[in-house]
């Protein structure tokens, strides 16, 4: 599985082999807060758009499956 992380407002695509909404949390701790400490991070901050068809976290997004 590949997810493509956006990071809105700039150029910057991350890519995770992980499902979407685990991918977003880890992009925004690891280049929004510079943490790469994974045990760290909440990953209930994960947000779904109204459709369902986008997930976000902070400044970062992925298409949800």
């Amino acid at each position: 599985m590949k997810t493509v992380v956006y990071q809105l407002g700039t150029r910057n695509e991350y890519i995770y082999t992980l499902p979407p909404k685990i991918a977003v949390v880890c992009a925004y701790y690891q280049y929004a807060k510079n943490n790469f400490n994974t045990w760290e991070y909440d990953y209930s901050l994960a947000r779904y758009s109204v459709s369902a068809r986008t997930v976000y976290c902070g400044d970062f997004a992925a298409k949800a499956e």
